[in-house]
């Protein structure tokens, strides 16, 4: 099963996500903070019910948290082709565990916080940030 997200503090701000309702569908949210001054997050919305898409859901999350975690470590890394490198790999996860072409839109950022910036890409997602 898909492990629970451990939503992060962060200085000088607040991150939040809810799930409205009961969970049905392939839909979640995950969090990795791969240095002190890092967050990277991820929006996921993985086509069908929950239990049809579990198995792709699982995939998605262990190559979000393991990819996310190697990309972003280094202190210089750059952000934005960080997330489109995490973009690919968890693509790739995704139609390895369905065996094809599967629908997940996604939204994925980085929030560094020791210089203040946001960098995000948005695969198919309606904006994920307030």
């Amino acid at each position: 099963d898909p492990l629970q997200a451990q939503i992060p503090q962060i200085r000088d701000g607040y991150m939040g996500a809810v799930y409205y309702g009961q969970r049905r569908s392939g839909d979640f949210y995950d969090f990795v903070r791969p240095t002190p001054d890092r967050v990277v997050f991820g929006l996921f919305d993985v086509a069908g019910d929950l239990q049809q898409t579990r198995a792709i859901v699982v995939a998605l999350q262990q190559k979000f948290r393991s990819s996310g975690a190697r990309l972003f470590e280094n202190a210089d890394t750059n952000e934005p082709e960080c997330l489109v490198e995490l973009w690919i790999e968890t693509n790739r996860a995704v139609m390895t565990a369905a065996g094809g072409v599967h629908s997940c839109p996604a939204f994925l950022g980085c929030y560094n916080e020791e210089i203040g910036t946001l960098s995000y890409v948005n695969a198919g997602h309606t904006p994920g940030l307030v």
